[in-house]
């Protein structure tokens, strides 16, 4: 959930900060119980959290207790500034047995007003957390190319308020319906030159169009005519709760890097094959912009969190194409490296590696994320 503490501010009015954390600390110790989902697996969960209240809900309707008025956000800053600090801190301490809690993937913002001197404190908690277990997850929202909401889901896929221009519509009640993952790395051994990289890409492009119109068109009978989803099936003010249409189809890919040491001899980190990794990526956001004008719908372009596809593409590719595949891992356990990520083991330094792959943000809105040489550092 998006904005989560400065929502959850004007129920924490009043009351001592004791009582925030112990509720808080309940909240994450049941996030963190296996009850609830098949295989006795921890429910998949995240929560994107503020320093403080963002200008562009300072004057915002606030609702409290029994759905009443409560004012406004910027009326409950302190309430939310406390609820983030809480959150810290149950985190930072762990379990019982000191081991960290991973759920929920808990993501805090990064704006302009985070980094004034009142918010010190609050940084060096985070900064904490991140260095003890690594698990704090950052939102960039400094960039260019960001609008005043960004709310991830997980850790990769993303809705911003770049698609009507409302926040509440775009982030609300809506979220990712589907994507395909482009294996980049087949293309490469099915090509012979350039022109043939991308007319193959344009062909998996449309594949993954036809897969995931088909998706659409499912997930629009769930909702319309089997009544399977009977919670986002049922109308608000006389609309429906899950907003399909502002729901986003996207496009995924991983294995960039290998792709290039295909292709153009070399990996992610030269200059030169990183420039034409950047045009592959730029084309598929091409062809997701000219598919927003033709259906209406809602494109994207992410960055797979391919933590098991990378895997089984590598494999499969090792079988079908032994000769041409270029394989991270060991036998058995081959991978691809991740969306457009520097590969683990290679020889760049971190500063590097972040000026590599941040130049895939800006065309990867549908979520971007750089993985640190640590493994573990996420933004």
């Amino acid at each position: 959930m998006s904005l989560w503490n400065v929502f959850v501010a004007p129920f924490a009015a009043g009351l001592p900060y004791e009582k925030i954390k112990q509720a808080v600390q309940m909240f994450i110790f049941n996030l963190n119980m296996a009850y609830a989902a098949r295989g006795s697996q921890v429910p998949f969960t995240s929560i994107n959290l503020e320093f403080g209240v963002p200008e562009f809900l300072e004057d915002e309707p606030a609702y409290g207790p029994r759905g009443e008025y409560a004012g406004v956000y910027s009326d409950f800053s302190e309430e939310a500034r406390l609820l983030t600090r809480a959150f810290t801190e149950v985190l930072l301490e762990g379990d019982a047995d000191g081991k960290p809690h991973l759920f929920p993937n808990t993501i805090y913002s990064l704006r302009r007003e985070t980094f004034k001197d009142e918010f010190d404190e609050e940084l060096n908690l985070v900064h904490e957390l991140a260095s003890k277990y690594g698990t704090a997850y950052f939102i960039n929202m400094l960039a260019d190319y960001r609008g005043s909401m960004a709310n991830y889901m997980g850790c990769r896929t993303s809705l911003a308020d770049n698609w009507t221009g409302d926040w509440e519509k775009d982030c609300f009640r809506t979220g990712n319906l589907a994507y395909i993952t482009l294996n980049l790395p087949r293309i490469a051994y099915q090509s012979r030159d350039d022109d043939e990289l991308f007319e193959y890409l344009d062909e998996y492009i449309d594949m993954a169009v036809e897969v995931l119109s088909i998706r659409r068109s499912q997930a629009q009978r769930c909702l319309d005519d089997y009544h399977l989803l009977p919670f986002l099936s049922q109308e608000i003010d006389s609309e429906r709760y899950y907003r399909i249409e502002n729901a986003t189809m996207s496009f995924g890919f991983t294995g960039l890097n290998e792709m290039l040491e295909y292709h153009m001899g070399t990996g992610i980190q030269d200059p030169e094959a990183n420039r034409f990794g950047l045009k592959v990526i730029e084309r598929i956001n091409e062809r997701a912009a000219e598919l927003k004008k033709e259906t209406g719908w809602r494109w994207s372009v992410l960055q797979t969190p391919a933590e098991s596809t990378a895997h089984r593409f590598a494999m499969l590719d090792h079988e079908h194409y032994p000769e041409e595949a270029v394989l991270q891992g060991t036998e058995g356990a081959y991978y691809y490296t991740n969306s457009s990520h520097t590969p683990v083991n290679a020889e760049v330094d971190l500063v590097e590696k972040i000026r590599i792959e941040e130049k895939y943000h800006p065309p990867d809105t549908g979520g971007a994320h750089i993985q640190c040489l640590a493994g573990r550092s996420k933004t």
